[in-house]
This record gives C-alpha cells, structure tokens and sequence, in this order.
C-alpha cells in the first residue's frame, strides 16, 4: 500500500460508548440507481431557495460536481487493500462524483491520533474528510469542539441516498446519530443483520433425539425432559455417562447466548442493562420473572444436565468438547456468532434448529438485540467544501456502493440476481422461508485477501436485511453457519416481531456529564448481576430463598441501579420522545 502515514504519539483517554438500537423493519428493498447527468433526481429532499455550492449539480444527479473538486479523506491503512488511490472502487466513486480523493493514512489508532489534533486546536491541518467510527462520546467531543461540522442542514436540504436509505431499512437512523446539542456530526454506518439481532439460537443433536423418540422440544418443560434423557438414555451409545445435554459458551458479558435462551421464556432480555415498557426505562434483572428464570436455570443444573464447569470453562475446552472427532458428547448447542458451525466440524447437518422455549404458562420472548448505527464519516472545520463532502458521503450509503465496499465489484464478484450470469435454477436462497427471497448473486468473494477492488467497508455503507440475508448460493454449497441460521431464523423472527421489539431500548447516545455519572456504577452492576446469577444457578444462594433474594435487590440498589436509571430515562426521553 502506498502510505504516506500520519505518525503521532499515542494518548488519551478511551470513549466510552452505551449503545442499545431502534427497532429495525424486516422487509427488503429494490435497487434505487442514482440519475445521470442533465437529468433531474427521481428523490430530492431540495428546499427552495437553499444555497447550495454552484458547483453541485441537484441531489441524484451523477456525476455530483460540475467541475472537478478534490477531497483529502483520513482513513485507516488496511494490509489488505493494495492502494485505495488505484483501488477499483475510488475510480467509481471519484467517476461518479467528478472528484479526485487523495487518502491520508493514520494506523489503527486513528481516533487517538485525532484525538490529540483536536486537543490542540489545529483543525486545518487534518484532511477534509475522516472516515472511521470513533464512537459516540469521541464524535460528540470533536463537534463540540469545532473540529468537525454539524450537516443537519445537509440531511435536509443535500441528501439523496441517505432518504432512500431509510426506506431500504425502514428505521430513521438518524435518531441514533443524533449528539445530545441536537446535531449530526456525520454520516453513519449502518448495517442490518438477522442473526446478530437474533444472538440466543438454539440448535439440537437430532440423532439422539431420534435414537431415544423424542421430539423436538417447544416448551421449557419439554426441554427440561429432553435433557434429562440426554444424561441418562446413553444416546451416543457407547455406554459411558459422558453426554453433556447442554453447554454454553463462557460466561463472559453480563448476558451471554445460553442465559439469554434460557431466560426468554419468562421475561424479555436484551444485551446490556435496560428494557422499555410502554415509555419507561427499566432493567431485567431485577423482576420477578428474572427470578423465575433462575429458579428454572438452577433446576436444570441440579438435574446435571449442564455442568458445573459451565462457569469456568474457556473457548478452547468448549471447542475440544463441541469437536470431539471420537464421538459426540454435546446434545444442544446455543451460539449467537456466525462461526457456530467451526464447532461442530463434521455434525453440521446433524444438528438442526429449534425454539425460541415458551413458558407452558404462555410467555414467550426473545433476545433481541437491534443493529446500531454509528457515525463512520466526519466533515471537519478543515473542508473548503462541505457540501461536496457531504454529496461524497451520501453517495457512499447507496445500495450499490454500500455492496461494493463488501463484495467488490458490480458484475465481476457479485451481481443483483436479476442481472445474474448463473443458472438461477441451481441456485438455494437459504433465508428465503424467513421472508428474504434471492437479491444478490456472489461469484467470487474478495474477502480475507489482498485486493484492490473494494475499501473493506472503510466509510459509510447502509444495508437492509435483504442485502446479507439475499444471497443466493449453489445448491451443492456445503452446509455451513449461515445455513444453520437461515434453518432456525424463521421462530426467532417471529416472536421477536410479536413480543420483544417492543420492549427493546433504542441506542443512548450519552453526554460527559452522564456518561461519568454512570459508568463506574454499571461496571459494579455488571459484576453483581454475573457474580449472582452463577452462584444463583449453582445453588451456592438460595434462588427459593426469599432473603437470599431481597438481598440480592437490594445489593443492587445500593450499588445505584435507581440513580442509572433515572439518567438513562433522560436520556431515551430526550432521543425518542
């Protein structure tokens, strides 16, 4: 790569971000293709009399610029991008904008290195553009700073993709970009995705459920019974007690994937702290259904049918046990990563998808968790012409640039299936039962590599869920992760829409003030609340207790769960009411 590297000593506090996210829609989107030139935009959000550049031609409009204007953008090196100068992707973008990009590099700690730039007030040395995704506490202290401008003015009066956008995806992001001083410092990175808004899916080792006629289970009952006739029925059949019914990744966050399945079914749970019902900010592991869901979770650990070592277990001992190559040792699998299938090598299709659990009684939730999106391109006070900047940006989020900086380039790697060089006929939509027909067919996929057609999703890039969840493959592609979610999707899907949206917290973008009011309390909470649900689940307390409990509480309280809050309902107050 050509470098020509900004080096600059490293320091500064690290930002700290809270993030949670709106609620996303679950349909697709057709392609929307920008107008050429001398023609008018089929969507302009132009108000009359706004004074845009003279140089620009109207929003929709290719190429952007009347006459040529180049634009110094700051962006990280990648190893795995030859030269973003020759890149086949800035020769697209620099044609359809009529402008000239040249790239100043940072390395990878980029948001210290301005950091420092912006501690000392010299904004005209950075480049026009910065291109990465800070957080929100660090893009907030640049735009209050001066080092980066507001484009509220822009959204209103400039922007093309960025409308359509939001009619791909069906969320108005720009809440979630949205400073506490009211602006937008940017233009965001935002990227729908079925299986990460969906983190606690549970698969089961059919064999044994075969083997010992049982059927898949649907309630926690069922579940309950299944596991107890995987530690005992010698389904493996080579009579040794080594089955382990189930077993979870290492309990590592505040919520992890198998807690996360095993508490939906009494009460909703997210990925951080808070919950909402019906306007009011509140959290999960406080209620009385929380208490449900442990005193359900202890019985199952009771009963043996998770080990002990659930608790102490790292991922190498959980991946040697998940791959015994010998023999298979584990009877359920719950995993929200896209790496579910390197677990299980040569089982794959033997495991096959099943719940959300519900409750006998009818409570029926899941682990909804959002995607999120955050600013990854900032005009800084640096920039002659901020409202190219901003057309640049704009033209970045399109559907199809927002492909390209993935998958590399339209009609050599990938194409839009009605465009597609296969025979459509061999070809599998594998998220197609889930609502997610065929949209993009992907020939060659220049990823992991050295390359120089795409950025590697450098910049900005908005993609509906029927983006990822579109692609088609060949028939004959082996069974993979993305197989095994697209098969248990569908459920999760579902119930999420019928129970737990609703009950999710849209991303908090937070000020200094609030953000040092509560972070050292949520770091002690998270530590009560993990400390507690392991001993809670190893009998270590008395879930049946009720002083046991009450005291858990109101160790919480004393912590200042109350004061968070409080905080935290400013805070979604001020965002989405």
């Amino acid at each position: 790569m050509k470098r020509g590297c900004l080096l600059v000593s490293l320091f500064l506090l690290a930002a700290i971000m809270l993030t949670a996210c709106t609620t996303p829609a679950t349909t697709g989107a057709t392609t929307t293709k920008a107008t050429t030139t001398g023609t008018t935009a089929t969507t302009t959000t132009t108000q009359a009399g706004y004074p845009h550049d003279p140089n620009l031609n109207d929003p929709g409009v290719i190429p952007i610029c009347k006459e040529k204007v180049t634009l110094k953008v700051g962006i990280r090196e990648n190893a795995n991008v030859v030269d973003f100068a020759t890149n086949t992707m800035t020769k697209l973008i620099e044609e359809q904008g009529n402008m000239k990009l040249e790239f100043v590099y940072y390395s990878a700690e980029m948001a210290t290195q301005i950091n420092l730039v912006v501690a000392g007030g010299d904004f005209k040395s950075m480049p026009d553009i910065l291109m990465l995704s800070p957080g929100d506490a660090y893009v907030y202290q640049w735009g209050l700073a001066g080092a980066i401008i507001p484009v509220n003015e822009y959204y209103e009066n400039s922007a093309f993709h960025l409308n359509i956008a939001e009619e791909r995806t069906g969320v108005d992001f720009k809440r979630m970009i949205t400073s506490p001083d009211g602006n937008y410092y940017g233009i965001p990175t935002f990227n729908q995705s079925l299986g990460n808004e969906n983190p606690a899916k549970m698969w089961i080792y059919k064999p044994w459920l075969d083997k010992l006629s049982l059927p898949v289970p649907q309630t926690t009952a069922d579940f309950l019974n299944v596991l107890k006739a995987f530690k005992t029925g010698d389904p493996n059949g080579n009579g040794q007690p080594d089955e382990i019914p189930l077993l979870g990744l290492p309990y590592t966050n505040i919520t992890i994937a198998w807690m996360q399945a095993l508490v939906a079914p009494f009460q909703f749970i997210g990925a951080g702290h808070y919950v909402v019902n019906d306007g009011k900010i509140g959290t999960w592991y406080n209620t009385a259904a929380y208490r449900e869901s442990l005193q359900y979770i202890r019985s199952l650990f009771a009963e043996g049918v998770i080990p002990d070592f659930q608790f102490t277990i790292d991922r190498t001992g959980y991946n040697n046990l998940a791959s015994n190559a010998e023999i298979p040792l584990l009877g359920v699998i719950i995993d929200g990563s896209s790496a579910i299938a390197g677990a299980i090598p040569g089982r794959v299709p033997e495991y096959v998808g099943f719940g959300p659990l519900k409750n006998p009684d009818g409570r029926h939730y899941t682990a909804f968790v959002p995607s999120v999106a955050n600013i990854s391109f900032m005009i800084t006070a640096a920039c002659a012409k901020p409202e190219t900047a901003f057309r640049l940006g704009d033209l970045l989020v399109s559907e199809d640039l927002s492909i390209i900086t993935r998958w590399g380039t339209e009609g050599k790697h990938w194409d839009y299936v009605k465009n597609s060089k296969k025979d459509m006929s061999q070809m599998d939509a594998w998220f197609e039962k889930a609502g997610y027909p065929g949209y993009i067919v992907i020939y060659d996929d220049p990823w992991g590599i050295v390359q120089n057609d795409h950025w590697y999703q450098a910049g900005p890039f908005i993609r509906q869920y029927g983006i990822a969840a579109g692609r088609v493959v060949p028939k004959d592609t082996p069974i993979n992760s993305e197989y095994m979610i697209a098969q248990a999707i569908t459920k999760y899907l579902e119930v999420s829409e019928s129970t737990s949206k609703k009950l999710a917290v849209g991303k908090l973008v937070f000020n200094s003030t609030e953000l040092s009011a509560i972070t050292e309390i949520l770091n002690s909470l998270t530590v009560s609340v993990k400390e507690n649900f392991a001993k809670f689940c190893l009998g270590q307390q008395d879930i049946n207790s009720d002083a046991a409990w009450n005291e858990y509480v109101k160790q919480l309280d004393a912590i200042g769960l109350k004061d968070v809050l409080k905080i935290v309902q400013n805070v979604y107050d001020r965002m989405y009411k």
